[in-house]
């Protein structure tokens, strides 16, 4: 089916969590199933609220051992999928209306992209020298070998290449096997956990000052 999976990866954070589910339900209309992964939260906040959610989930996944990472935890996801589209999320992502249509469409008109982002990272870190623009489409950019920490891929990608995925470098895994990575000339969501101490916050191309809480990025 032309649905897509979205895969949620939790670890405390429960307003974080519940601001972005809310935001999810509101602006997602596409066919969708949703996968929510909590990998080892300790916070009893963070716990109940998953469990009470749980109706609204076509799967949830509570691992109660240790942390296992990205990696294992989106591989977890993946095995109980059914989308031909497979989303990357985290629970800091606040999404904007149609965020989902639009990056179906931008994937299905660029056959050749291994991974969308679906936000900018430049507006989050400038310094991180691997994201950089090295074409313009009319609707995206192609990027070095980086997206960002939500994106989009679809299931014969995965079925190709998902036996590489770790924890970190699978995007440049992707490239090297000749795939094009991107993001949107527009965000589809904005990270607003982003901000750890000493971050420096990038607004319309000026560093704007350090900080150490969430902030939204227009």
């Amino acid at each position: 089916m032309n649905h897509a999976s979205l895969c949620i990866l939790a670890y405390e954070r429960p307003e974080l969590l519940k601001k972005s589910l809310r935001s999810l339900r509101i602006n997602t209309t596409y066919p969708h199933e949703r996968i929510l992964h909590d990998d080892a939260s300790q916070n009893k906040e963070t716990i109940d609220y998953i469990h009470a959610q749980s109706p609204d989930f076509s799967w949830v996944i509570m691992n109660k051992g240790d942390n296992m990472g990205i990696g294992k935890a989106m591989h977890n996801c993946i095995a109980v999928s059914t989308g031909k589209y497979i989303v990357k999320l985290d629970t800091d992502i606040i999404y904007q209306p149609g965020w989902l249509e639009k990056a179906v469409t931008i994937l299905e008109t660029n056959p050749d992209l291994g991974a969308l982002g679906l936000f900018d990272y430049r507006n989050y870190d400038a310094g991180d020298q691997r994201f950089g623009i090295i074409e313009g489409r009319h609707n995206c950019f192609i990027v070095n070998d980086f997206v960002n920490s939500a994106y989009i891929f679809t299931r014969d990608v995965w079925q190709k290449y998902g036996d590489a995925m770790g924890d970190d470098g699978w995007q440049q895994h992707l490239r090297k096997e000749g795939l094009k990575l991107a993001i949107p000339i527009e965000d589809l969501v904005a990270n607003v956990g982003f901000g750890e101490v000493n971050s420096i916050y990038i607004q319309n191309g000026e560093a704007v000052k350090f900080h150490n809480s969430p902030k939204i990025f227009k």
